[in-house]
């Protein structure tokens, strides 16, 4: 079986580099309160952010992780999905809440810590730097420090990214941990 990425859903604007589908699911607002009020989304969260794109200079952008999505994934192979800690966890709460899924797939966790600084650069440079891209970005640190407290006790695996330099190796670390977990689960 293969590993594929599960795709979330957002309502966020699409970035420069990124691909509908394979990035994300670009939505509007009003379709995804129409999945979430159809209860597609295994988990979902929004963002309160600082952005040009609105006259106020705010909004709000969505994301979810769609049910169809992650499960057709998971009839195909192995799935990565990548989340927040919140979402981590409402994933949880769905995997351990059916049995089938339960018994036909492990959960696995991973944290991927990046330094404050390396991911401030990334984050300014990933759009045209104006005061709203720096003030968001600045946001996002202060709100991944919250969101991400206390997550050492939810995860199998917690990789540092210290520099630039040792980000290669560590994705080949995770790369090499992954593979271990499957070829133990062919053992099983």
């Amino acid at each position: 079986k293969n590993v594929q990425t599960v795709v979330s859903h957002t309502t966020r604007p699409m970035r420069k580099g990124e691909i509908e589908g394979k990035s994300y699911y670009f939505i509007s607002d009003e379709k995804f309160c129409e999945m979430n009020k159809n209860k597609a989304f295994v988990e979902m969260r929004h963002y309160n952010v600082i952005t040009d794109d609105s006259p106020q200079g705010c909004g709000v952008w969505y994301y979810g992780l769609a049910q169809e999505e992650l499960e057709n994934k998971l009839d195909k192979g192995h799935v990565i999905v990548v989340l927040d800690l919140q979402g981590y966890k409402e994933l949880r709460k769905y995997y351990y809440d059916h049995e089938e899924l339960f018994k036909k797939t492990r959960l696995v966790s991973f944290y991927i810590d990046i330094d404050e600084e390396i991911r401030f650069k990334r984050y300014i440079q990933r759009d045209e730097i104006t005061l709203a891209n720096v003030k968001e970005g600045l946001r996002r640190m202060e709100a991944d420090d919250r969101d991400f407290y206390g997550v050492e006790k939810y995860v199998h695996q917690h990789i540092k990214f210290k520099d630039d330099a040792n980000m290669d190796t560590s994705s080949e670390q995770i790369k090499n941990y992954i593979v271990e977990l499957l070829e133990l689960k062919k053992e099983m």
